[in-house]
């Protein structure tokens, strides 16, 4: 349920963040400093959170997503579109 960030030299960047599961897929904003984050559990759910890794900054967001565990995230190059592939065969796109 943990993320780490480290820098290119292997040293811990800034504090974890945690998750309410197990993490199945990661992706981070082309524009913004956010990431997007897959949790869940086979067969039961699926959910992303998009976390503002700056302070202060836009608000995190959740997004109940699919009906199973999601294994694929993608922002758009402009960064308005996030799809999110999972187990139960869908992919979704959000603005």
């Amino acid at each position: 349920g943990d993320v780490r960030f480290f820098d290119a030299e292997g040293k811990a960047g800034r504090a974890p963040l945690t998750v309410k599961g197990r993490i199945t897929a990661l992706a981070f904003h082309p524009r913004q400093n956010r990431v997007a984050i897959a949790f869940g559990e086979a067969g039961r759910s699926g959910a992303v959170q998009i976390l503002n890794l700056d302070p202060g900054d836009q608000p995190n967001i959740e997004i109940a997503a699919h009906k199973d565990a999601i294994y694929a995230l993608a922002f758009s190059p402009d960064g308005k579109t996030l799809a999110t592939a999972g187990y139960d065969r869908l992919i979704h796109l959000w603005d």
